[in-house]
Order: C-alpha cells, then sequence, then structure tokens
C-alpha cells in the first residue's frame, strides 16, 4: 500500500510552487531535456461512455479530442464501456464496423467493457469488437473465461507524459442477468468493486511481480453512486451505463465523474502525477463538457473532423441502399399507424401520443416475442407512443423494408424485462393520464393484445390545473382477470422500462434484466418471423364516463373504440355494463379528440326496469371511488361490431333440434382461433317444451380450447327461460390454448329425443405456411390407420390447411364400399370453416360392413398444390351393440376441466326469436365473420 498516496491540491501546487522557486535555472534546464523521477506531470484523460455506435457524432468529438490534445499533448482517449452495441442504424446494420473504425482513427487507447459488449456473447467480444478496435484495448478486472484470456486483461497500463498509468476495467456485477445466457458460458461474474480494489492495490504495494504504476485509475461501466466503495489506490474514476451526466467520490475523496450518452458529452480527468510507483502522489480533479448546445441541445459546438465524419458518410450511405432490403409482409388491408390528432387524416398521423394505436399493439407484441427469443419468458410486451417515430408502411405497398422498420423504432433502446405486481400493472395503465405538469394529458401505451381492460374518466383539479384522470378495471391478461397478487413479467425498451414518459411504477419493480436484444433488431426478426400480419380490427380498451341516473333513466358515455387513421370503422359495439345488457348499439362518434381515449365514442340511454336498476346500481358499488363522480361502472363487456348485425332472420332448427351459432347469432359449423383467443358460441335448442332444457358442453381436448368459468361453473344454474313458445339458447364462451383441433360437443334431450351438435375448432398461431391434409377423429386427435368391428360406425375429419381454404372441395372415396362406406353418400363436399382462412375440416362416418380392408382417400387443391391423404381402414369381427349415451351423461360437471353442464337463464328475447327463425336440420347457413 502506497503511503499517503493521495494527497489535496491545494498542498501540491504549494509544495510545486517553493519547488519552483529554488530550483536553479540548470536545473531546470536539465529537467525540461529529462524530467526528474519526482517531477509533477500533467495526464489528461479524455473520455466518453456509452457511444453505443453513434458514429453522427464522432466527427465533432474527434474535433473535441484534438483541442484537448493542443492544450495538452500528454491526452489519452479512454471509454467506460458500451462504445459498441444498440447502436444508431447506420452503425448497427453494419456490425458496428463504423463504430469500431471512428474510434480506432480517434485513437481511443483503453476501454471498459459494457453490457452491450456482450450482446451477442463473450466469444464476439474476444473474437470480433476487441480486434475491430484495435489497437484500443479492452479491460476489465471482474468477468473471467477461457474465451476471454489474452484478449480481455483484467487492467492495461499507458505510459504517458514518462508516466505509467493503470486502467482497471470493470462492469456492474448483475451483467449476467443483462445479456443472453447463451453467450455467457463458461464466463464468471464477480463483484467489480472487490476485483477493482485488488488490483489497484496490487498495483501500488511496490512489488514489481505483480505490476507497479504511477498512477490508478478505474474505468467501470456502472452507476457512478455505485463506485464510491473504490479503495484509496484508486486515484480516479470513469463510470458509465445510466446515460446521465453524474458525479460522485471515493471514500478517499479520488472524482467519479460519468457523463451522457452518444457521444454529447465528454469528460477530461486531469491527473496531477508526482513521483513514481509506491511513492507517487497523484491528485485528480474531472470536468464534464458538452458536444452539442443550443435551446434544444442540438446544436454542435464543434466543428466535424472531416476524416472521422468520413467513416459516418459512407456508413450512411451504405445504410440507405441496405435499407430497401424486405423484412415482412403485411395482410391486405392492414394499417399499422400511429394516432392522428383528426381521425382519418393522415396528415396528423402521429400528432396524437393520447391513443391506442395499431402500430403501439404490433409492438407490444414483438417486444414480448423478442424476450422470449432471448431467453426471457415476458407474460406482456409493452411500448410507450414516443418511442414510434414513423408509420410502419407509409407507402401502402404491402411490404416492410429494413429501413421503413428501423424509422419506426430509431432510438436503438435495448430491450428489457421487468416483472411489476398486478396491482403495480393497473397503476402502471393508469399512469397513462399524465402529471399535471406533463406537456401531454395522456400518453397511451402499446400493449401486447393479450391485454385488455376498461377504464373511468373524470377530471380532477391538481394544483389549481383541471386535468383528466381514470380508474381501470376489469383488467386482464390473456383472458383471466387479474389480481393484486399476481405478478407478471413485462418487456419493453430501456428507456420505458426505468420510468421514463413519467411511468415511474417501473422504478418499484423488480428483476430487471436487459435481454441484450436491441428492439429495432427484436422488431425486424419479429417481422421476418411473422410474414402477413393483421391489424387489429377493434382496440382492447374502452371508456366510460358522465354516468348519470335519472328516475330509471341512464346515460353514459362510451369513448375510445376506434383506431383514429385509415383503419376500418366498426359499425357499433355490443355492450353490458354493471350487469344490464345494452345489446347492440351504433351511430358511433368517430370524431374524436387530443386529450385521449381517441376516436370512437357513443352517448348510451336506457329506461332500467325496476330489478335492471337495482342490478346496475348494486354493481355500480363495487366501483373504485372517483372524485366528483357519484356513479361508475364497475364491470362492462364492450364487444366491438365490425358491421351491422343481420336482421335477416336465421334458420330455425326442426322440432327437436340443436343447432350452433356465434355471438350475433350467425350459423357455425366450424370455427379457427390464434391462442388465447375468446370465442362466443350460441347452441340454439328448438321443439314443443324447452323450458328448463339442460345442455351440455364438451371439449374434446381442454388443453387446445376449453370453457370461461361460468356462474361458479354448476350445471344447474336456475330454470331455463325457453318461455312462450318453442325455441331457447345458452351459450359458452371458448377459450383458446395451445396449437391444435378440438371438437365441442353439445348435447341435450328434447321431447325425450337425445340430440346433438359438433363444432370442430383449429387453434393455430398464424404461421401455417405449407398447405397440408389428413384425418382426425372425433376428438381432433391426428389418425394415420383406424379398426373398426363390423356394423361399427366411426366419424373421421379431413383436415384441410392452408393460406386460404375456404370453399375448397375436399373428394372422399372408399377403395372397397363393399366393406366400408359413407353414412352420406357425398362424392365430395367443401369444407366448412367459420373463419377466412388458415384450417378447415370436413367430416363423413365411415360405415363398417364385412370383414375387410379399405383405403379411405382424401383429396384437394390447397394453394394450388394437389393433395391427398389416405387412411387404411381395417374391419373385423362384429361389434357388440352400442347403448347411446344420454345427454345427462355426456359431460363433466366443470368448465374448468373443459367441460361445461349448462342450463342458463335460457329465455330467447323476441329478438332471437326473430334471428333464429327458418334453420333447416339440413342445411344450416354459414355466415363468416373475421376472428378477433
Amino acid at each position: 500500500m502506497r503511503f499517503n498516496k493521495r494527497i489535496q491540491g491545494g498542498l501540491l501546487a504549494t509544495a510545486m510552487l517553493l519547488a519552483a522557486v529554488v530550483v536553479p535555472a540548470q536545473a531546470a534546464s536539465a529537467a525540461e531535456a529529462q524530467p526528474a523521477a519526482d517531477a509533477a506531470t500533467n495526464v489528461t484523460l479524455f473520455g466518453i461512455t456509452d457511444f453505443h455506435g453513434h458514429i453522427e457524432n464522432g466527427g465533432y468529438l474527434a474535433t473535441a479530442l484534438k483541442e484537448t490534445k493542443a492544450k495538452n499533448p500528454n491526452t489519452l482517449f479512454v471509454g467506460a464501456g458500451d462504445l459498441v452495441g444498440a447502436s444508431a442504424f447506420e452503425s448497427s446494420i453494419a456490425d458496428d464496423v463504423p463504430a469500431m473504425e471512428q474510434l480506432k482513427t480517434m485513437g481511443l487507447a483503453v476501454t471498459a467493457t459494457g453490457n452491450h459488449e456482450f450482446d451477442k456473447g463473450a466469444a464476439d467480444l474476444a473474437d470480433r469488437i476487441v480486434p475491430g478496435i484495435a489497437p484500443a484495448k479492452y479491460v476489465v478486472a471482474n468477468v473471467t473465461g477461457d474465451v476471454l484470456k489474452d484478449k480481455v486483461q483484467p487492467y492495461a497500463i499507458e505510459t504517458i507524459g514518462g508516466k505509467k498509468v493503470a486502467f482497471i476495467g470493470g462492469v456492474f456485477g448483475t451483467l449476467a442477468d443483462s445479456v443472453s445466457p447463451a453467450g455467457m458460458k463458461g464466463i464468471t461474474v464477480t463483484d467489480p468493486i472487490a476485483a477493482v480494489n485488488k488490483y489497484a492495490d496490487e498495483l501500488s504495494d511496490g512489488n514489481e511481480q505483480n505490476g507497479e504504476a504511477d498512477a490508478v485509475v478505474a474505468l467501470v461501466h456502472a452507476d457512478a453512486n455505485d463506485l464510491t466503495g473504490l479503495d484509496a489506490n484508486v486515484d480516479a474514476v470513469l463510470g458509465g451505463h445510466t446515460h446521465v451526466y453524474e458525479t460522485a467520490k471515493t471514500k478517499s475523496g479520488a472524482p467519479i465523474i460519468e457523463t451522457a450518452n452518444y457521444g454529447t458529452q465528454y469528460s477530461t480527468t486531469d491527473l496531477q502525477i508526482t513521483g513514481t510507483g509506491k511513492d507517487a502522489k497523484v491528485t485528480a480533479t474531472a470536468e464534464k463538457h458538452d458536444v452539442f448546445g443550443g435551446e434544444k441541445g442540438d446544436t454542435p459546438l464543434y466543428q466535424s473532423d472531416e476524416t472521422v465524419n468520413k467513416i459516418y458518410t459512407d456508413a450512411k450511405a451504405a445504410a440507405d441502399a441496405k435499407g430497401d432490403e424486405q423484412l415482412g409482409t403485411l395482410a391486405e388491408g392492414s394499417t399499422f399507424n400511429r394516432g392522428a390528432s383528426k381521425p382519418g387524416d393522415l396528415t396528423t398521423r402521429g400528432n396524437n401520443r393520447g391513443v391506442e394505436s395499431t402500430l403501439g399493439i404490433l409492438n407490444g407484441n414483438a417486444a414480448k416475442w423478442a424476450a422470449d427469443q432471448a431467453g426471457q419468458k415476458a407474460d406482456i410486451g409493452v411500448i410507450n407512443a414516443g418511442g414510434l417515430r414513423a408509420d410502419l408502411d407509409p407507402n401502402n405497398d404491402g411490404k416492410v423494408t429494413l429501413k421503413e422498420a428501423h424509422d419506426v423504432l430509431p432510438f436503438g433502446n435495448s430491450n428489457a424485462v421487468i416483472t411489476l405486481t398486478g396491482a403495480q400493472l393497473k397503476t402502471l395503465i393508469e399512469e397513462q393520464w399524465q402529471p399535471a405538469n406533463a406537456q401531454r394529458p395522456v400518453l397511451w401505451l402499446g400493449f401486447s393484445d393479450n391485454v385488455k381492460y376498461n377504464y373511468n374518466t373524470y377530471n380532477a383539479t391538481i394544483d389549481g390545473k383541471t386535468v383528466p384522470r381514470a380508474k381501470v378495471y376489469d383488467l386482464t391478461v390473456n383472458g383471466k382477470a387479474v389480481q393484486p397478487t399476481d405478478t407478471f413479467k413485462i418487456a419493453g425498451n430501456s428507456f420505458l422500462l426505468a420510468g421514463g414518459d413519467n411511468f415511474t411504477v417501473f422504478q418499484k419493480g423488480t428483476g430487471y434484466v436487459d435481454t441484450g436484444y436491441i428492439d429495432f433488431d427484436g422488431f425486424s426478426d419479429y417481422l421476418k418471423a411473422n410474414p402477413g400480419l393483421e391489424a387489429p380490427k377493434a382496440r382492447n380498451s374502452a371508456g366510460f364516463s358522465a354516468v348519470k341516473l335519472d328516475g330509471n333513466t341512464v346515460s353514459f358515455t362510451v369513448s375510445g373504440l376506434a383506431f383514429t387513421t385509415d383503419e376500418p370503422r366498426p359499425w357499433g359495439i355490443k355492450l353490458t355494463a354493471n350487469g344490464v345488457d345494452f345489446g347492440n348499439i351504433g351511430d358511433l362518434d368517430f370524431t374524436g379528440e387530443e386529450k385521449g381515449p381517441g376516436a370512437g365514442s357513443v352517448t348510451v340511454t336506457k329506461t332500467l326496469t325496476d330489478a335492471e336498476k337495482a342490478t346496475f346500481l348494486e354493481n355500480a358499488k363495487k366501483a373504485e371511488a372517483i372524485d366528483g363522480q357519484s356513479l361508475s361502472i364497475a364491470d362492462a363487456s364492450v364487444e366491438t361490431l365490425a358491421t351491422k348485425p343481420s336482421d335477416q332472420p336465421q334458420p330455425q332448427p326442426t322440432e327437436p333440434a340443436l343447432a350452433l351459432a356465434d355471438e350475433n347469432n350467425n350459423a357455425l359449423k366450424a370455427l379457427s382461433l390464434k391462442p388465447n383467443d375468446k370465442k362466443t358460441v350460441r347452441a340454439f335448442v328448438k321443439g314443443e317444451n324447452v323450458e328448463g332444457t339442460k345442455i351440455y358442453w364438451q371439449s374434446s381436448d381442454p388443453e387446445v380450447v376449453s370453457f370461461a368459468p361460468k356462474d361458479g361453473q354448476s350445471g344447474e344454474n336456475g330454470k331455463s327461460r325457453a318461455a312462450q313458445a318453442s325455441v331457447a339458447y345458452d351459450e359458452q364462451t371458448l377459450l383458446a390454448h395451445k396449437d391444435g383441433n378440438a371438437i365441442i360437443t353439445v348435447t341435450a334431450t328434447v321431447n325425450g329425443k337425445d340430440l346433438k351438435a359438433e363444432l370442430p375448432v383449429a387453434v393455430r398461431d398464424g404461421k401455417i405456411v405449407k398447405p397440408s391434409l389428413y384425418f382426425t377423429d372425433a376428438n381432433g386427435k391426428k389418425i394415420t390407420s383406424l379398426k373398426l368391428k363390423k356394423g361399427a360406425s366411426q366419424k373421421v375429419w379431413a383436415i384441410a390447411e392452408g393460406k386460404s381454404v375456404e370453399g375448397k372441395p375436399v373428394q372422399w372415396k372408399s377403395s372397397d364400399p363393399q366393406t366400408v362406406s359413407f353414412a352420406e353418400k357425398t362424392a365430395q363436399s367443401a369444407p366448412n370453416n367459420g373463419s377466412s382462412n388458415a384450417v378447415a375440416f370436413n367430416a363423413q362416418t365411415l360405415l363398417a360392413h364385412k370383414d375387410g380392408k379399405a383405403t379411405i382417400t382424401v383429396t384437394a387443391t390447397i394453394d394450388g398444390k394437389a393433395l391427398k391423404a389416405e387412411l387404411p381402414v381395417t374391419v373385423g369381427e362384429t361389434a357388440p351393440a352400442k347403448t347411446a349415451p344420454t345427454a345427462g351423461k355426456t359431460a363433466g360437471k366443470t368448465a374448468g376441466n373443459g367441460l361445461a353442464k349448462t342450463g342458463t337463464d335460457m329465455t330467447l328475447p323476441a329478438v332471437f326469436m326473430l334471428i333464429v327463425l327458418g334453420v333447416g336440420a339440413g342445411a344450416v347457413s354459414i355466415a363468416r365473420r373475421q376472428q378477433h
């Protein structure tokens, strides 16, 4: 340990002045020729951190460095990490070669590693980045592993002005949590303070065997305030990582400085070094300098160095050319835009950050996906509206280029994850309504499409200013109600997750991890992996305000029902609020407003029955208290209706009969859903007396499709409501979980007759690219052969998959009809499909006649490709007599197990009586709707 290494600058200056007085002229001349060992030398460190490949600023930095060297030739250019990685487009697209060329040209001598130097793994740092920035030396004392050996040292000693200055590197101790684990195998990360102190002590103990230096500087990629524990043998510290200017001191008084990011600031640290080795005395001062000034901070304070700037201009030209590379495609008619201040006016796109946008939802999905790819399984993705700087497809050609994608996300922020509780997630959404002094009253977040919520809006007076506010309710993730103690891993950019844009609840989150994936890179990869992206048709939130009750007449406004640019406008909504069914409501107002939540609003008025009024008020009591508002909405179901529901009567089953339809009473024969989708399905019963009829629901595979819990999951939920005549219905909400096929079976017994209806459901993630044709059994399980007993029958499904399968004929054939034939004597039939593409179903019932073998063949042409599937069938012994199961034995008792047995409140209102009229048992028409 050096004795009294650090002394105060004032004492040193006094000692130097006295020495100058007593030194003879001859001695002074000799000192100029050859500095004495105990002579004072001033070394200047020109320092930057978190450059992140912002090569547009490199030319200005180079000039600042030249001017610093002109003042003191003993100047050394050093860095504190993250000089590359998470870079600007022009550098990032060229794997940061331009950034490395600039740093090399500027003469970077030594730098610490940051976390972003490990973005692509430790091997990438050792084998690409280190040689790329040569002759600069990368140093880090607290990260070790074989791949770094001889490539990255704990410290480097540079001789300047005749003095040996040691630079010890470090990076924050939770590095492993901030980069992909795949690239850190065999790498050990320890406490940076302990590691730096260890080498600082060795370099100051007088033992030449373990190295000696005249001054020791720590270059640590960590917040300046986290470095105060460095010991007395450290003479100066340069910090980094947090992208802000900060200063602090070690316990012994050594200065710690951290400048802002992207080359917009630099530091100068002056080291006054007297003596050598163990006996050297050092005093240090540090100062911050701006590269840009002016009112907006974007006016260069230096002329740009031509040589260094040319690296930027050349890189920009190459990047602009490469920007034409196609990354992805959009579905026909899909628009991914930011919010407009004047709905429908495309010249105002991007001006309104206070509304939900299709582009925000897309980027929320992409953030979640990117975190998953980096090994951080996220529950939710999110992006701030200010992070979206351009619309995705400005020329509307359906193709997304690299430049178009980069224009959307130009900042080069890291993709990160953080964990919030359910209560904090609710607070996060409410923080969209900004503080009273904020520039914008509302900043809307773009959430992944598995997040849905409603909210009550109101005005509050804060600090004498009236501002909009909201209380969130009906918050769900993946269709499940969010509880305060639930936890959710949320993926987003590092700016937002650090509490940017006044979303301060993120600062109370836990488990923050930087994935090492740049948001733009993640977005680009998402576009490549998901061609034909289809824009959402409906918003995932709705607002309620101005709830009033005058006698039995209730009125309120529902808002935020539409997007604001050129997306298709919905006809209206199907609404339930505070337990009262308000039916289908049209005539939405699309003029919108800029203070949130945007276009698409309607004022609802209804005169309630006494029973409805009591229900409405009882539910209203559950709403969170709101300033100045006596009534609020506590629960609501808002379903966007793209078109006006059909006024035409729907087919009616013969007596008795059972038919299936969607929530708008359009008949269903099949469904295609995506994971996490929800879909309401209704079962209509026709007969002489259906009051009290029990309807049983069953999913063949609850892991693919199950039912939302309903009324305590009871099998008997009170009397049915068929009342006057002979038509009743019951409904269930289907929950889609994972890729697969399932058959929803609905049974009932009417007038002593057992009835059954089947609804095949395909769940796909939308990535089907190859057309295919295959068989499944009645449970949706793929089969390649079948054994039947003589006299038996078996229903078999043919599944067709491709980009477009709706209406394509499927032909069935038996190689030996005497052995196996079809119950329905049809040579071919069109596939039944409730969606517009992806998957279609077609079924036949096989009849086994005699012992033998037959091959069932199905053929279809999908996406221009002729397909064939064959099912070998073996018929054996006579089958035992079968007893058809009764409806009462068909299903289990809990919706949670994928089974539901309900007879819920089945009275059909007059409007549904008109809708159901005219269904024939053998001819059910299909009115297809796009699934949302």
